[in-house]
């Protein structure tokens, strides 16, 4: 039933998903990121922009720490040190992205990921490490 469920909502979705590829600027990663923290989604655009949002943040996090522990060998010199005695959700790291982003507007042009990266490592910067990626 579940998967029936997603399926339905998937199908539905469907055309949105296919009208959603565009530049990953910080223009775009905004818009999105504030849909997350609207958390009502009545439509489906809203809710894949939150997707989005969410999981992209989550990637950079993930690639992040495979950067750590890979190249740098278990290093603490990453560019994003999130403390592990205090987890933070995806969502609060959404909307720390958000609020960087709106601080920041002259730079919405530049890369996504360069944006979120700067926005999550002045936050949790690691030691010896630049907020610059």
């Amino acid at each position: 039933m579940k998967r029936l469920l997603t399926l339905s909502v998937f199908l539905a979705c469907f055309p949105v998903l296919l009208a959603h590829a565009e530049d990953e600027d910080g223009n775009l990663l905004l818009r999105e990121c504030k849909e997350t923290l609207n958390e009502t989604y009545k439509e489906c655009e809203p809710a894949i922009n939150s997707m989005h949002c969410l999981g992209y943040i989550d990637g950079l996090v993930a690639m992040n720490d495979i950067y750590k522990s890979t190249v740098l060998k278990g290093s603490s010199q990453g560019l994003i040190c999130l403390p592990k005695e205090k987890p933070q959700t995806v969502g609060q790291l959404a909307r720390i992205v958000v609020k960087y982003l709106e601080d920041n507007p002259k730079q919405l042009h530049e890369p996504a990921a360069s944006l979120a990266t700067v926005a999550l490592s002045k936050s949790f910067p690691c030691k010896g490490g630049s907020t610059s990626p």
